[in-house]
């Protein structure tokens, strides 16, 4: 249960653990959140930080790391637009950066991250309330668990052209596993300009491996009179399906 209004306190510690430069009090919600606000002095050191808390005079191992940098005036854009949905084996982006003047930005590096995450794939739909569409048995064939998150991540770099813009293409982790029928990325391109300044952008993105992917829903029924009957049910991503 939530400790609704339990007391929490909260501090910033430098990021050794060795001294606390900032801390208060707040009282926890009924969601089992908290909020706070902490002024950077201006002294402060540049950075990272940890913040962490006590609720109820317990302390919890929970701790989020924050950074403290100079302030300096972004010079461009990045924008960073994903290919979605596709259908395949790989995914595509496009990065594109511009002086605010209107000036590409050309030939700046490029550090591009795809994190990838598998899904188990449910479909509910109005005359099919509960259809699954991965297979969890590894008797029958390549398994997908449902109740964990394969991720995987692959990194590269690229240069910016003439006019400011950048097309990746990143091969699926999962492409050898057809159990794997859908996956989420998450884009993510830092750009230096020739300045030495560096910014970022992002997007998400979905995949399917195929174009059709099936579903099979089970259900038994049984009655006083007759034995038990179990129907199976069977479709594509339109929705259509065939019963036996």
């Amino acid at each position: 249960m939530i400790p609704v209004g339990a007391s929490v306190h909260w501090t910033i510690n430098e990021s050794d653990g060795s001294r606390v430069v900032g801390e208060g009090d707040t009282t926890l919600s009924a969601y089992g959140g908290w909020e706070a606000e902490w002024n950077v002095p201006e002294k402060a050191k540049l950075g990272s930080y940890e913040v962490r808390c006590a609720v109820g005079g317990r302390d919890y191992a929970g701790v989020t790391v924050i950074s403290v940098q100079e302030y300096r005036v972004p010079l461009f854009s990045v924008m960073v637009e994903a290919t979605t949905p596709e259908v395949g084996t790989t995914a595509h982006a496009r990065i594109s950066s511009a002086y605010f003047h209107g000036a590409p930005n050309a030939g700046a590096r490029v550090h591009w991250k795809a994190s990838w995450t598998t899904l188990a794939d449910f479909a509910s739909d109005s005359d099919e309330p509960y259809r699954k569409r991965f297979n969890s048995y590894s008797e029958v064939g390549p398994r997908l668990d449902v109740d964990s998150e394969d991720i995987k991540t692959i990194e590269g770099d690229t240069q910016l052209d003439a006019h400011g813009f950048a097309t990746i293409a990143c091969e699926s982790p999962f492409k050898d596993n057809p159990a794997v029928g859908r996956t989420n990325i998450i884009w993510r391109a830092d750009v230096t300009s020739i300045d030495g300044q560096t910014l970022s952008g992002g997007d998400t993105a979905t995949l399917f491996a195929t174009e059709t992917r099936l579903g099979v829903r089970a259900e038994e029924q049984t009655t006083n009179r007759q034995p038990a009957r179990r129907s199976l049910g069977a479709g594509g991503n339109k929705s259509r399906h065939r019963r036996a």
